[in-house]
Formats: C-alpha cells, sequence, structure tokens
C-alpha cells in the first residue's frame, strides 16, 4: 500500500473528502484539496422557568427560523425552520468557528432570544455539537413594568411583600426596594411574605394603577423583605405622590380617629399623625386582635402595603398582627 492511500484512507474514516489533483499518485508538488466538515443540531425552546438555561421540561418551540452565520459576521449563510418538535439542523458544514441565532422578526416585542445560549459553535472533522436556542420573555425591572403599556408579558424579580393567600384574593406585592407593583391572579399558593421570586405575567391596569395579571411563578429563596419606609399618614394616603404604590410603609404615633365596619367585613380604622388622614385596612381574611383600636388610642407604629381606592387615594393594609405594635 503507498504512503497516498494510506494516508487517503485515514482521512477518509475521519469524514474528510480528499481530491487529488494532477495525478493519482502524488508526487514532489502536486497539491491535495481537503475539505472537511460537520454538523450543527439542536433545539429551540422556550425557557418557562426564565432560569436561562434549556431544561427538559421548557416546550419546544416549532417554525423558527434559525440562523448560521460564520464567525466574525452576522450575515447568515445558511438558514433552518425548527420542526414540530423544536429541532433544526445545518449538515455538511465546512469546518471553523459559527454563530447560531434566530431571526428576530418572527419573534414580535414581547420574546427574545438567550444570548447565554446562541453564542459560539465550533464545527470539527465528523463532529455534530448540539446547542440550544433558548426565547424568553423580556425580563424587566419593576420601574420598566410599571410603565409599559397592557397586555406586554414580562418577567420581573424581587421580594414578596404579603403571602398570596394573605388577603384572600391572589395578589402578591412585588418589591426591590424602592419600587413595587401589584401582582394579580397569582397561581402558585406557595409564596410566603420575604420569598424572592420570579414572576410573569402581563401588564395591565388595577384602580387606575400598574399591575402585573395572570402571573405564574418560580421561588428563587427565602431571604426577607426590605425594610418599609416611615412616611406620614398624608404621604401615606397619597402614596408619596404615587411612587410608593404596592409598596410597604410605616407610620408612627397616628392617633385613631374611627373605626368603621364595612359590607365586606372589613375593618377600617381611620388614623392621623397631625398631617393628614389615612384608612387602614384590617381585611377579614386576617385574624386581628384589636380591641384596644379605640378613637383616641395612639398606636406605636403601623406597618402595611398600600392600595389604590381607584380615586387617587391609598389604603394601608396590614399582613399580621406583627404589623401593628402598640
Amino acid at each position: 500500500m503507498t504512503r497516498a492511500r494510506w494516508f487517503g484512507m485515514r482521512l477518509a474514516a475521519l469524514g474528510v473528502a480528499v481530491a487529488a489533483f494532477a495525478c493519482q499518485t502524488p508526487e514532489t508538488g502536486d497539491i491535495l484539496e481537503v475539505q472537511a466538515t460537520g454538523t450543527v443540531q439542536g433545539r429551540v425552546y422556550f425557557d418557562a422557568n426564565a432560569n436561562r438555561r434549556e431544561d427538559a421540561t421548557d416546550p419546544s418551540v416549532p417554525d423558527i427560523p434559525v440562523q448560521l452565520s460564520v464567525r466574525g459576521s452576522r450575515e447568515p449563510v445558511a438558514t433552518q425552520i425548527s420542526n414540530a418538535q423544536g429541532q433544526y439542523q445545518f449538515v455538511d458544514l465546512p469546518v471553523g468557528s459559527y454563530w447560531i441565532d434566530v431571526d428576530s422578526t418572527v419573534l414580535g416585542d414581547t420574546l427574545f432570544v438567550l444570548d447565554a445560549d446562541t453564542a459560539r459553535v465550533d464545527v470539527r472533522p465528523g463532529a455534530t455539537p448540539t446547542k440550544g436556542v433558548g426565547l424568553s420573555l423580556a425580563k424587566v425591572s419593576i420601574a420598566e413594568a410599571r410603565t409599559l403599556p397592557a397586555g406586554k408579558k414580562v418577567t420581573i424579580e424581587g421580594f414578596a411583600l404579603n403571602s398570596r393567600t394573605v388577603f384572600g384574593d391572589s395578589t402578591v406585592h412585588l418589591s426591590d426596594g424602592p419600587n413595587a407593583i401589584r401582582t394579580i391572579n397569582v397561581f402558585r399558593a406557595g409564596i410566603q411574605q420575604g420569598d424572592s421570586v420570579r414572576l410573569t405575567g402581563r401588564t395591565g391596569t388595577f384602580m387606575g394603577q400598574p399591575v402585573l395579571d395572570g402571573v405564574t411563578t418560580q421561588i428563587l429563596a427565602t431571604t426577607g423583605t426590605p425594610q418599609p419606609t416611615v412616611v406620614s399618614t398624608a404621604s401615606a394616603a397619597n402614596a408619596v405622590g404615587g411612587t410608593r404604590d404596592a409598596n410597604h410603609v410605616q407610620v408612627r404615633d397616628a392617633v385613631v380617629v374611627d373605626t368603621v365596619t364595612v359590607q365586606t367585613g372589613d375593618r377600617i380604622v381611620r388614623v392621623n399623625d397631625g398631617s393628614g388622614v389615612l384608612e387602614v385596612v384590617f381585611d377579614e381574611a386576617i385574624t386581628f386582635n384589636l380591641p384596644w383600636l379605640l378613637p383616641d388610642s395612639v398606636p406605636a407604629r403601623l406597618t402595611g402595603v398600600l392600595v389604590p381606592t381607584g380615586t387617587g387615594a391609598w389604603q394601608m393594609k396590614p399582613r399580621s398582627q406583627a404589623d401593628i405594635v402598640r
């Protein structure tokens, strides 16, 4: 067996095509052209739990144009459409480095491509690297979520200011410290006050204020809620000019003006520290010990989340007996 034939057989075993030019048996000065190819494949998936990586439970996404670009250029050299199982495949690729991406024009303004998964992929002779292409909802800050128009589906993160069940209405107030937003129709019952959570839902409006509706959740950790902001009763009644909507605040040394039980069974206590009247709502779904809460009594401090009335004012809602200190 000649050296040239042995060399050709070895290259063929590695998936390399060999073409000899000028003669069958290379002599000195003859040129061999070597072309090596490989394959890239993967799955387009939706990052359902927003953890920014591919999980077996993440659903596949069909009919997505997956683009292949040579490294150093963002111009696609090939495009494959993901099939019913979300799978795509590029075959017979020359050895080299490529970028995998998605034609973002098909994603609208709700989805985006996870950059961590759509980066460089190296093609080697006879190899088949697998590259997941992740699609995710836009992750925004709470402040950004409050400014978005209704109907945008987004993901936000923060601290749960109350458990999902405390008010009996599947509402969770989410705060990142300075900002907060009310999330309604929250699907998971396990959220507790102090949990660090990731919530996904659709922007909307309730009682004139921004909310996130139809919310799915992922609990990240239990870390405790940030400290409330100490404000006057007048500032609490207007949510500090609306900037503390849905957040938790604390008033101190406010005198009880009067109390009333409304038709829903909630008890409303009006308090005033001299700056103006604030309504404090004791939700009937929560057990409170309130025999002392009579006119002219003075709790040392009252803490709660601020909820809008829809008339330009806000009420405070304590979350448990621990929010009331005499």
